[in-house]
């Protein structure tokens, strides 16, 4: 990394603090997601998509609550059916599997 000495010093420290810790914790898909937008690896467009699909998932699940009694627990069924409708024929059945496992590892035993 260059050297610098004065107030230039401390930006290029934040700088590189900054990306060394998005590298460290890049396990986590939010950081991982950041980095590679901050690099300019993929586009803040992929972030916003992130945040979008996030925003109508929860309101697609809070809608099938209300439908299934409302009481804040759903079959992981109804899971699979309200994944199935959101994203129709966009992901495969293989990726749907995929999701789906990551809901029984999140949620072990719950409500199968």
């Amino acid at each position: 990394r260059p050297y610098a000495w004065g107030p230039l010093a401390g930006v290029i420290e934040i700088g590189y603090n900054f990306v060394h810790s998005l590298k460290r914790f890049s396990y986590d898909a939010d950081c991982a997601l950041f980095l590679k937008v901050f690099l300019g690896e993929v586009s803040e467009e992929v972030y916003k998509d992130q945040l979008r699909l996030i925003f109508d998932l929860h309101k697609l699940f809070c809608i099938m609550d209300v439908i299934h009694g409302n009481n804040g627990r759903m079959s992981k069924r109804v899971i699979r059916v309200g994944l199935r409708a959101y994203f129709g024929d966009s992901k495969g059945e293989d990726q749907l599997i995929e999701i789906t496992k990551a809901v029984d590892v999140d949620c072990p035993g719950a409500h199968a």
